[in-house]
C-alpha cells in the first residue's frame, strides 16, 4: 500500500478507505494539542501509550507492556497481521514514532509513520472528525523482539565497555545538566558517553528534514551504520523520533532506553555527567 515507512498526508488521503488500513493516533496528553475531543483524521481510532499500551504494573511512565497485553489490546482496536497501519500524532512529529516502534517490536511489519501528523493533514485543507470507536476484533498476535528495548544494564554495558553507542534526545541544556528536568526528583545531566541528539533538531516544521540532513547529524556525532544505537530520551517517547530518523537513513541496529532519564535520572546508584564536571 505504501512504499516508505514515513508516508505523506496527501498519499493518505489517496489511499484513505483502502480495506486493511487502519488509522491511529497516538497523541500524548503532554501534547497540549490535544484532547479526546480535538479534530482527528477521519477513521482513527485512539492508540493510548499512556494508560493502555504501556505496563500498568511499572513505577517508570509509558514502559512497554507484555506481548499479551498488547496483543489484547491491538485485537480490541481491530487490528490484524495483515492490517496497514497509518500512526499519527496532533502535534506532528512526537508520540507517533513511539507508537511506530512499538508495533515494529512486537512483529507487526506493515506500519507507518504520517509526517507531519494532524497539522500536515489539516495544512492541505482535509476533511477531520473526531476519533472512531473500534467496529471488529482483530487476529495480530505480538511477537516481540527483546533487542528492540532495553534495560539499564545494556546502558552501563555500552557506558563502560563500548557496547553500543547511546544517544540522548533530550533538549541539549537538560543533556548538559543546565535546565531543571521536568519531573520531580530527577537528577540533571546525561548518561555517560552518551552524545546529544535532540529530536527536534531533526525536525522542521514538525516534519522530518530531508534524509540527507538527517545522515549528516548522525555522521557529525560519529555514528556509523555499523553501530549498535540506544536511544535515549525523558520516557521513551521521543527517543523513538531519533531512532525513526536513523531507520530513515539506513541505521539497521537500533535500540530504546526504556527507562530513559525517568530511570537513570531519578537512581544515585547510576553514573552521569553534568555540568559541574565541565
Amino acid at each position: 500500500m505504501f512504499t516508505s515507512s514515513l508516508i505523506q498526508a496527501g498519499e493518505l488521503a489517496a489511499r484513505l478507505h483502502q480495506p486493511n488500513l487502519l488509522i491511529l493516533d497516538a497523541s500524548c496528553h503532554v501534547d497540549d494539542n490535544y484532547n479526546e475531543h480535538a479534530p482527528a483524521i477521519p477513521g482513527a481510532l485512539r492508540f493510548d501509550i499512556e494508560q493502555q499500551f504501556c505496563d500498568p504494573d511499572a513505577s517508570l511512565p509509558n514502559m512497554m507492556p507484555s506481548a499479551e497485553r498488547f496483543s489484547a489490546l491491538a485485537q480490541a482496536l481491530g487490528i490484524s497481521a495483515n492490517s496497514h497501519i497509518v500512526v499519527y500524532d496532533s502535534k506532528g512529529i512526537f508520540s507517533s514514532a513511539r507508537a511506530w516502534w512499538m508495533f515494529k517490536s512486537m512483529g507487526h511489519a506493515k506500519v507507518y509513520l504520517l509526517d507531519g501528523g494532524l497539522p500536515a493533514w489539516q495544512a492541505l485543507g482535509l476533511q477531520t472528525a473526531t476519533l472512531s470507536p473500534a467496529t471488529h476484533t482483530g487476529d495480530f498476535v505480538a511477537r516481540f523482539a527483546p533487542d528492540a528495548f532495553v534495560d539499564r544494564h545494556a546502558v552501563l554495558a555500552a557506558c563502560k565497555h563500548a557496547d553500543g553507542k547511546v544517544v540522548d534526545a533530550r533538549a541539549a541544556a537538560r543533556f548538559h545538566g543546565t535546565a531543571p528536568e521536568p519531573r520531580e526528583g530527577m537528577r540533571a545531566g546525561h548518561i555517560p558517553g552518551s552524545v546529544s541528539l535532540p529530536f527536534e533538531s531533526l525536525l522542521a516544521d514538525g516534519q522530518f528534514k530531508p534524509t540527507k540532513t538527517l545522515f549528516e547529524a548522525f555522521q557529525a556525532r560519529g555514528l556509523q551504520p555499523t553501530d549498535r544505537i540506544i536511544f535515549s530520551c525523558g520516557s521513551g517517547v521521543t527517543a523513538c523520533v531519533d531512532l525513526f530518523a536513523a531507520h530513515l537513513c539506513g541505521y539497521p541496529n537500533l535500540s530504546v532506553y526504556d527507562g530513559s532519564w525517568s530511570e537513570w535520572g531519578s537512581d544515585p546508584s547510576l553514573p552521569i555527567v553534568s555540568s559541574a564536571d565541565y
